[in-house]
């Protein structure tokens, strides 16, 4: 090989190596650059339950097959735990399942170029904290110039309650009770355990012959007499108290604010008014169905016609609201979500938000004795000349939010935030420690360090 032929073979070859070595720094470059503004991390606590899960015992309950988590925070004071579902209350928590705090991905550059929104879940240190220190993640519930107050578990801006995003709520909810699981065990020399979901004005199991139950769905089939055929029949739902006390497993009360994720002393439990009820309905014939919730008083109903789908919600019998279902929302299996959110009646179809009007001002949370015997009863589902089928079934509740103390009182910032500061909260509230507490409060948009997001699975 000529002298200007090695020369170049080893010009090609230096280039080479600059070619790589180049792509090697770039590649280096963006990995750091990107690490800067992409990251990953796990949950260290159940503050922000049920959104995210921080290290925690998965259990699965021996009577009715329901899985729950309870949380690692603080220490367990028993060594037995009462599944959320069905109230059966010998579950040991040794046969539970150890998982790790759900990975999160953390965005550094999200407000680089935005304010942070309201709804956010954002990761922070405390004002006195260094960089080293790990992050705390809760969600921005007010923003600057903006007063925060609670009032019967809601959260108020400036004296107006926030009605949370349909998303929002979709991602904080927490399941009170699954019809899929049911009680199998029954203790010899006593009475089967009575259904949760019953016809009206029966006894403790379905004996009524317009209502049949069968491998956990309900279908009803309309009566043939003419007078029977015009009235709804419904549909109950009781709920349990779920208590660690046998005789009180069964015991029928209001739905309350209890997380059975949360372990440690015993607090104050509240009744929670904001309710959904999420059914698969399957319609055939010309008729109505109807929903209706009992947690406010006077109740709210939604009836919907069939085939046509429109749709009238109603107080105390007052019409307040009316729409129509997008065509072919009757047809076949559909899954029919509604309640009440945040002062706002809400009905889905699908897991898609059809309407939110504002409950009219007659609507409360009960007080008297037969309205929260009511409340114990909290949905039910009718039926009036179409056949229908009833299947899954599930209840989930609203956020209930407390004061600092972790009581159910109303309460609200001394004065509105100053520029840059953001008041931020756990979805936790029994758990968490965020901005109404005096260690934290507040937070200056300097201590946030990026927007949080639940990394894919």
């Amino acid at each position: 090989m000529s002298t200007q032929a090695a020369l170049n073979a080893k010009r090609r070859r230096l280039f080479l190596m600059g070619v790589l070595f180049g792509m090697a720094v770039g590649l280096a470059t963006a990995f750091w650059l990107g690490g800067e503004r992409h990251r990953t991390a796990r949950i260290a606590s159940g503050s922000m339950a049920p959104t995210l899960y921080g290290p925690h015992w998965q259990n699965i309950c021996r009577d009715c097959g329901f899985t729950w988590r309870v949380g690692q925070d603080i220490a367990p004071d028993r060594e037995r735990f009462v599944c959320p579902n069905c109230g059966y209350a010998q579950n040991d928590l040794q046969d539970a399942g150890v998982q790790r705090g759900q990975q999160v991905d953390l965005h550094s550059g999200s407000y680089k170029n935005r304010r942070p929104q309201r709804g956010d879940m954002v990761a922070f240190r405390k004002a006195a904290q260094k960089k080293a220190t790990p992050w705390a993640v809760k969600r921005i519930v007010g923003l600057p110039g903006e007063q925060v107050s609670i009032q019967g578990g809601d959260l108020y801006i400036d004296g107006a309650i926030w009605k949370k995003p349909w998303q929002l709520f979709q991602r904080q909810a927490v399941l009170v009770h699954d019809s899929r699981f049911s009680p199998q065990l029954h203790p010899a020399n006593k009475p089967p355990l009575p259904l949760r979901w019953r016809p009206r004005n029966d006894g403790p199991r379905n004996d009524d012959p317009s209502w049949r139950f069968e491998r956990g769905r309900y279908q009803y089939a309309p009566p043939t007499d003419a007078e029977n055929a015009r009235e709804f029949h419904w549909l109950v739902y009781h709920h349990w108290l779920c208590s660690e006390i046998p005789q009180l497993r069964t015991k029928e009360a209001a739905i309350l604010d209890g997380f059975a994720y949360n372990v440690g002393p015993a607090r104050q439990l509240q009744a929670v008014t904001d309710v959904v009820l999420e059914c698969e309905l399957t319609v055939q014939g010309e008729g109505e169905i109807a929903l209706e919730l009992r947690t406010v008083n006077p109740p709210l109903t939604c009836k919907i016609s069939a085939p046509a789908g429109q749709v009238t919600l109603l107080v105390d019998n007052n019409p307040f609201h009316t729409f129509r279902l997008p065509p072919g929302s009757l047809v076949g299996k559909h899954v029919f979500t509604f309640g009440v959110l945040d002062r706002q009646a809400v009905l889905a179809l699908d897991g898609v938000l059809q309407c939110s009007p504002e409950l009219p001002n007659s609507s409360q949370a009960p007080k008297s004795l037969q309205s929260k015997l009511l409340a114990a009863e909290p949905f039910q589902i009718g039926a009036r000349g179409v056949a229908l089928v009833v299947g899954r079934r599930r209840i989930l509740r609203d956020v209930y939010y407390l004061d600092p103390l972790r009581l159910g009182r109303d309460w609200s910032t001394k004065e509105p935030l100053s520029a840059d500061v953001f008041f931020v909260l756990g979805d936790n509230p029994p758990l968490s420690i965020d901005s109404r507490q005096p260690n934290v409060g507040p937070i200056h948009r300097q201590q946030i360090v990026g927007q949080v997001h639940l990394a894919p699975q």
